[in-house]
């Protein structure tokens, strides 16, 4: 485990972000009790932010409530799904203790008030004002990331034979990500995939330097939508995802967006755009338009959690 601060950045603010680190690991709870109370020390502030809350114990959030007034845990993954086992057994202790439970499910609201939150709302997931916009690509850049039609993001067990049909259709694809050599396809798939975990920098680039960007959803976190469904069209790139109800409430379908059902669908849509750039970048521009009138950026998302606390 790598030891960071994160507090640093807030003490001017009077805001302390609790980062839950991404370990999972039970036995690092008590050291992250402590490492929150040193740091918090005797200093007071408005709230604290807590992401993912996988080794953020009931104690520790007592711990944070001595300092703050209000105790907040944003929630990205799906800690209701049956995927990671007993990941989140801190969380659900935890969970009564918290102040308010963010989450972008409906689903997940519901069944976190069901488990005793005193408060839980939805938000949607979002793409980041600063990180996701388009950068200079230079020659470089183009040829380590430029593609026809790309997916950033890691393997998980549904996405191997998915893209592996893209690959057998004709699909000219590339993929960037880590843990994709666990994939039963990846011999297949051969040289189209670049297996590492891009910083963001890199991600963005990836992102911009492909013609279709990719948004496959999480079947093992029962996702109706990704960050990656506001990252793409925030770096002004075409956004080709799988059909859901979130994206089609999201974005007008064959205006702002493409949307496919299958491998099958997701293929013929690749052809079609590629073979017309006109449309390609009408449809691009109307996505990255739509971001931004949404204001589909986390600052605008931290507003509406704290405007829905009072503050």
């Amino acid at each position: 485990m790598t030891a960071v601060n994160p507090y640093e950045a807030f003490r001017g603010n009077s805001v302390l972000h609790a980062w839950a680190f991404k370990t999972g690991a039970l036995g690092f709870s008590g050291l992250v009790e402590r490492l929150v109370g040193a740091a918090i020390a005797s200093e007071r502030f408005d709230l604290a932010w807590v992401e993912s809350g996988d080794i953020i114990s009931a104690a520790c959030v007592e711990t944070m409530r001595r300092s703050c007034g209000v105790v907040i845990l944003y929630h990205i993954d799906n800690c209701f799904a049956p995927r990671d086992g007993r990941r989140w057994r801190l969380l659900f202790a935890a969970l009564t203790h918290y102040d308010l439970f963010v989450a972008p499910r409906d689903r997940c609201v519901d069944e976190a008030l069901r488990s005793g939150a005193r408060r839980a709302l939805r938000v949607n997931m979002s793409a980041d004002e600063v990180v996701h916009r388009r950068p200079e690509l230079s020659d470089e850049d183009l040829r380590i990331y430029g593609s026809e039609v790309a997916f950033v993001g890691t393997w998980m067990p549904e996405r191997g034979p998915f893209l592996l049909e893209l690959v057998r259709r004709g699909v000219p694809l590339k993929i960037f990500g880590p843990r994709w050599r666990r994939a039963q396809e990846f011999e297949a798939l051969g040289d189209r995939v670049v297996e590492e975990r891009l910083a963001d920098a890199e991600y963005v680039k990836a992102i911009s330097a492909t013609k279709v960007g990719l948004v496959l959803l999480s079947k093992g976190n029962l996702d109706l939508h990704t960050t990656r469904s506001f990252e793409i069209p925030a770096v002004g790139t075409l956004l080709c995802a799988e059909r859901s109800i979130d994206h089609e409430r999201l974005y007008r379908e064959n205006e702002e967006a493409v949307f496919w059902s299958n491998a099958l669908e997701c293929a013929d849509l690749c052809f079609a755009l590629l073979a017309d750039e006109r449309r390609r970048s009408r449809v691009a521009e109307a996505g990255r338009r739509r971001v931004v009138a949404n204001r589909s950026f986390n600052e605008a998302s931290i507003f509406y959690v704290l405007s829905y606390l009072g503050f």
